[in-house]
Formats: structure tokens, C-alpha cells, sequence
């Protein structure tokens, strides 16, 4: 932390950014945000009160000009101190005060903090920004709140910009995306499936809008694909499991998306929907007619022998489902898998190998969906109107692109 190299490296990185901002006219929070813990970190490590003073104020101007240009990179402690260095207020609008308490709340925060976002922009002049972030908060509250009426304002709000003439096709894609969001939200308080409906039609519209290869192309693929998988799990698909095969087909689409920007996608939805795939072939190979005595020839055979053509395809789907069902039922989490290969003969919980669609219900008529309740539609997951943890420290979470709902 102390080496001469350390600062070299950190010199170089300002560099980069002041080459940046020169030349594209951008500034790189990454970078401004990693030079700034680098020195906020060594005025700790310091051992002299003189040489631990200058890193720190070199880090605090470091942090003041990330605080200029994304101001949830920085501690949350440090802002009444750079707002008074820099005269920057970020709260100065209340709409952006609002916009934050909004992804307090995506981040783990205390969802009373929605009550406070909703007045604030109620009492804001209406814009396109105002709309969507109250529109963000109603949607996002409905679920905490069990009201209906504020998913139904939230998603009229965001229906409205959805409709706004825009010129930018990235926008366009991501209002569209935003008002799919809102419908699967809605869902989770209302089981309407109508509400499924509206939030694939909305997807598939942003995928047809968003450029070729974008993050909004890929959250438009995954919202598709969940919208699709959710009706495969209420079991409501006329057609067997073509609905359920077009859901992991768009799911594994923004996943390889994701994957083709470099960046790491979020692999959940598409395991559970293979899952689900998989366990409805085996249901359905296991329903077929006539397969009582097919499993008799089968049986009659020789153990050398190779089964008849009619009954490979149907084998071959009974074979992978029991690969996938052992798959899916041994993921672990990290701590229960450090654990299990340093101990071979440590005994994993049984919350461990549960798979996530076998949790117990909580719904008061499990009947509302046919086999399936909404409260386990309600496990998906959605496109997070933010990414990552809290900015609390060095390190923290931020916003991913495009997040703030700036109309």
C-alpha cells in the first residue's frame, strides 16, 4: 500500500482520466473512484500523521471531483463536507433527492424511504425525469404495500413518457423497458395475467427499438424471457413446452449479450426457467400414452442392445432432465463450497440444495394460477433499476448505466 509503485500507478490513472475528459469530453467515475480509495486507504496505512494528512487530502480531491460527476460513488459521510468544498448540492432538486432514496431502496434500503421519494415528487412540476421516478417509486411500492392503485398511477405515468416522441433509440428502448418492469411488478400484487401480456408486448417493443448488441437489448431479451417463463410456471401454456423453450431461448439471449460486451451477466432466471423446462418434459415423457408398455420393451432388452428409434427422443429428454434436476438441486453458496473442498466430508444444509421453486407458499389460494402461486411467481428476478451494494465505503455499489431515470 505504501510502495512508491502504488503512487506511480495512481499518477498514471489520473492521467488517463484527465486524457478522457480532454478528448471525449467524459469523465471516468471507475477510474477517479479507484484512485480515490487507493489514497483514502494509504492515509490509513500511514504511520505519520504528516504523510497520512496529505494522502487524505489528496483523496478528499479526488473524491470531490467524483462527487461532481456521480455523486453515490462517494461515502455518504463525505457528502455535507464536499458540498461545502464544492458548493454542489446534489439534493438541491427534489426530484434527484427523490431519484435517490428510489435506489437506496433498490439497494437494500428501508422501504419507508418510498413514502418520502413519493411526497417529494408529488410536490415537483411534472417532466419526463418527475414522471418516471414517481412513476420508479409507486410501481416499487405497490409490492411493499399490497396497494394496487399505486402500481395502477405508477404504470399510467410511465405509459405516458413511453409515448413521449423521443429522438434517442437507447432512450426509447429503456422508457419501453421501464414501463415492462412496471407491469411484472404490478403483477406480483395483482396475479392479473393480463399484466404478464402487457409487460412482454412492452419488452419485445424495446428489444425491436434498442441498438444492436446494447445492455438494453439484453435487459429487453431477459425481461421477454421471464415474462414467458412465469406463465410456463403457472402452467398456462396451451402448447406443452414451447412456451417454456422460447423462454430459456430469450433468457440464454441476454445472457450471451451480456457475455458479448464483457460484461457478467446474471445467470438466475435462465437456470430456473431450464429447470422448469426440464421438469416438464420429464412430466410430460412421463404422461405420454402408451408408455407403460413401451417401458416393458425397453426393459426386454438386452443390456448390450440399443433401444428402439421411437423412444430415443423421448430417453434422451428423461436423461437430461435427471442430469439437470442433480445439477440445479447442488448449487451451494460460495461459503457451503469453500467449506465443502476443504472438508470433503462436510454435510451440506438442506437450504443449500433446495431448489428455489420448492419454497413454501405463502399465498392464501395457491389455486389462483393453477400449479402455481404468485407467490413463487414473485421469485424472479427482475432488472434491477440499480446494480450492486451500498456506497457507504470505499468500494461501494453504484448505479449501473442508464439507471438514472432521467425521462
Amino acid at each position: 500500500m505504501l510502495d512508491e509503485a502504488g503512487m506511480t500507478c495512481a499518477s498514471e490513472l489520473m492521467a488517463m482520466v484527465s486524457e478522457k475528459l480532454d478528448e471525449l469530453h467524459e469523465v471516468d467515475t471507475d477510474t477517479l473512484h479507484t484512485v480515490a480509495a487507493y489514497y483514502w486507504a494509504r492515509s490509513l496505512a500511514q504511520g505519520e500523521a504528516v504523510l497520512s494528512a496529505a494522502d487524505l487530502r489528496t483523496a478528499m480531491h479526488v473524491f470531490g471531483m467524483l462527487y461532481l460527476a456521480d455523486h453515490r460513488r462517494v461515502p455518504r459521510e463525505l457528502w455535507s463536507r464536499l458540498t461545502e468544498e464544492t458548493g454542489h448540492d446534489p439534493w438541491r432538486d427534489p426530484v434527484d433527492h427523490a431519484s435517490d432514496l428510489v435506489l437506496d431502496v433498490e439497494q437494500g434500503g428501508d422501504p419507508a424511504l418510498l413514502d418520502e421519494a413519493v411526497a417529494l415528487l408529488r410536490s415537483s412540476a411534472p417532466s419526463p425525469y418527475r414522471d418516471t421516478t414517481l412513476g420508479l417509486a409507486l410501481c416499487r411500492r405497490a409490492p411493499v404495500s399490497g396497494r394496487l392503485d399505486d402500481a395502477d398511477s405508477g404504470i399510467r405515468l410511465l405509459a405516458h413518457v413511453a409515448a413521449l416522441p423521443e429522438y434517442s433509440q437507447t432512450r426509447r428502448a429503456r422508457r419501453r423497458l421501464t414501463l415492462a418492469e412496471a407491469y411484472t411488478r404490478r403483477f406480483v400484487v395483482s396475479a392479473d395475467l393480463a399484466d404478464l401480456a402487457a409487460a412482454e408486448s412492452a419488452a419485445r417493443s424495446a428489444f425491436a427499438e434498442a441498438p444492436e448488441g446494447s445492455s438494453e437489448q439484453a435487459d429487453s431479451a431477459g425481461t421477454i424471457g421471464l415474462c414467458l417463463a412465469r406463465r410456463g410456471e403457472a402452467a398456462l401454456f396451451p402448447d406443452g413446452i414451447a412456451g417454456l423453450q422460447e423462454a430459456v431461448s430469450w433468457l440464454r439471449l441476454g445472457v450471451d449479450l451480456r457475455t458479448a460486451a464483457g460484461q457478467e451477466p446474471d445467470r438466475a432466471n435462465l437456470r430456473k426457467a431450464m429447470g422448469l423446462l426440464l421438469e416438464r418434459m420429464a412430466r410430460d415423457f412421463a404422461e405420454e400414452p402408451g408408455r407403460e408398455g413401451e417401458e416393458e420393451r425397453e426393459e426386454a432388452l438386452p443390456e448390450v442392445g440399443v433401444s428402439s428409434a421411437s423412444s430415443d427422443s423421448t430417453s434422451q429428454a428423461r436423461h437430461l432432465a435427471e442430469l439437470g434436476s442433480k445439477t440445479i438441486s447442488r448449487i451451494v453458496s460460495e461459503a457451503e463450497a469453500i467449506r465443502q473442498a476443504v472438508d470433503p466430508a462436510f454435510a451440506l444444509s438442506e437450504d443449500a440444495i433446495a431448489p428455489s421453486w420448492q419454497e413454501p407458499c405463502t399465498s392464501s389460494n395457491p389455486e389462483r394460477l393453477g400449479t402455481r402461486c404468485p407467490c413463487s411467481l414473485s421469485r424472479w428476478r427482475l432488472h434491477p433499476f440499480v446494480g450492486g451494494g451500498g456506497s457507504g465505503a470505499p468500494g461501494g455499489g453504484r448505479p449501473t448505466p442508464m439507471s438514472r431515470p432521467r425521462g
